[in-house]
């Protein structure tokens, strides 16, 4: 709110969860009154969060992990059932302890009003479900809290899409491999192969590059003949730069240099560090505004994250033999945090555990379909109407905002992705929408609203007023007021 006009008196009418509150800011002169609106003592069992996590080891082995919370003030039991496909796989009960007491010892005070109590966080419980489950799934993660209170009903159901269990076929391609092999010889891989950069280019021109989830390419980058700078694939590039359209740009060699700043958050480095890394002689590179920089350095980006229609690639464009990293255990876990994220599905960094494919009601959907997808159309399953909607030229789709939790179903005729569902010749990908918000399944209203420059205290002890539309009534009169004078009329006349 810009200032400038008169003072304002500005009434909000919430229960407090307004996402973009502290955005607004009312003009030093404005008076805001905040009206509270629900319940304070709201009691709400949700499921907050929903995740699963295969084996590294053994992958077949899954674990569905779900997070709860209550705003009762009572111990709350509640039995949890996991669904697979929409069969029930398993039934666990679970206590969710009581939310603390409000906290009164720092009382909001408003203008003219009693103290508000401020809301506390509610209880948290969380419950663990290990099955045994190779193939991709449906997973449901649902709350049966019976008779008992429960203000919210859509975040009782958690959904997750459950890619079948892999392990990685791997190729080294290099000239004179030194560490690379070493370095995977003790990963659990399906298939693990040193090749050189003529046999790769062979096996890339006969179409059986394709047998390989991932590739490691050490100072070499194969011919790419389809506009990109990388042919279609998964690619691990140490020491090389990819160039062309839609690639970096090689602005030569640098000094020696350390990582000051990293993505810890980002799948791959979320399990390591990069403090300890020196580079002996870095390659400097500028990046196309599509790409991402997982690490930075004085001398630029040192690890970054590249994709096309038909690739995607983590690029260290220096020579991981001219550093320190070969010999640390970070560069091993580097590797298979790497491999794993690019390996685990086509389009999603966390698909291997369900959460690649997971949204929340209000945002967007978006994802790639292969290039030759058509007659595209979104389904929320089981009983929706397709929705259609048309891909771009790259084969991006956007559809939304979600109005629903639930699944959501993309369907299209043409090429199929190594996960997708192929039936009467249409291809299926699906997608799960959840709250998966504490903050939104905390439906107890708010003693206070937090604006971007003040504090606003609920009026307390204040009459509700409710605005109610009068002209209904004052339409209903004047037909009465219509018809009594017809009906003396009439009268007159027949006397």
């Amino acid at each position: 709110m810009e200032g400038g006009g008169p003072p304002q008196h500005i009434h909000i009418f919430s229960d407090g969860r307004l996402p973009d509150a502290a955005e607004v800011v009312p003009a030093v002169e404005d008076v805001v009154f905040f009206h509270a609106i629900g319940d304070p003592s709201a009691r709400n069992l949700a499921i907050t969060s929903v995740r699963a996590e295969r084996s590294y080891e053994n992958p077949v082995e899954l674990t569905v992990f779900a997070a709860i919370e209550s705003t009762d003030t009572v111990p709350r039991n509640v039995d949890v059932e996991l669904r697979i496909d929409g069969a029930v796989a398993a039934i666990r009960q679970i206590t969710i302890p009581p939310a603390p007491p409000d906290a009164r010892d720092t009382p909001s005070v408003s203008q003219d009003a009693e103290p508000v109590a401020q809301r506390s966080a509610p209880g948290a419980g969380g419950i663990a479900f290990p099955i045994e489950l190779a193939r991709g799934a449906l997973v449901e993660v649902r709350l049966v809290a019976g008779d008992q209170p429960d203000a919210l009903e859509a975040d009782n159901r958690g959904f997750l899409i459950v890619p079948p269990a892999q392990q990685m076929a791997v190729a080294v391609v290099s000239p004179d491999d030194i560490f690379l092999s070493r370095a995977l010889a003790g990963l659990p891989l399906s298939r693990l192969d040193v090749l050189t950069p003529g046999q790769f280019e062979a096996m890339l021109s006969d179409g059986r590059a394709g047998e390989y989830d991932v590739v490691l390419l050490d100072r070499f980058l194969p011919t790419s003949t389809g506009g990109e700078p990388l042919p279609a694939g998964r690619w691990i590039v140490f020491g090389a730069v990819p160039t062309g359209p839609g690639g970096l740009v090689d602005l030569g060699p640098g000094g020696a240099t350390t990582v000051f700043d990293a993505r810890t958050d980002h799948p791959i480095l979320r399990p390591l560090t990069l403090d300890p890394l020196v580079i002996g002689k870095m390659r400097r590179v500028s990046m196309p505004d599509d790409a991402v920089s997982l690490a930075d350095t004085p001398e630029g980006p040192a690890i970054i994250e590249m994709s096309g229609v038909e690739y995607r690639a983590i690029v260290v464009p220096w020579d991981v033999e001219q550093s320190n990293w070969p010999f640390q255990v970070n560069f091993v876990i580097f590797l298979a945090a790497t491999i794993d994220y690019l390996g685990s599905d086509s389009f999603s960094a966390e698909q291997a555990g369900g959460a690649g494919r997971q949204f929340r009601p209000g945002e967007i959907l978006t994802d790639r379909l292969p290039p030759d997808a058509r007659n595209v159309d979104v389904t929320l399953m089981p009983a929706g109407d397709p929705k259609p909607t048309t891909p771009t030229g790259d084969g991006r789709i956007t559809f939304g905002p979600l109005q629903k939790v639930g699944i959501y179903r993309v369907r299209w005729t043409g090429s199929a992705g190594a996960t997708d569902l192929v039936e009467a010749g249409r291809v299926s990908r699906f997608y799960a929408a959840n709250i998966e918000s504490s903050e939104e399944s905390d439906v107890r209203s708010a003693g206070e609203l937090v604006l971007g420059s003040q504090t606003v205290s609920a009026q307390a002890g204040q009459d509700r007023r409710q605005v109610r539309r009068l002209w209904p009534w004052l339409l209903l009169a004047a037909l009465a007021i219509i018809m009594f004078e017809w009906f003396i009329y009439n009268r007159k006349v027949y006397v």
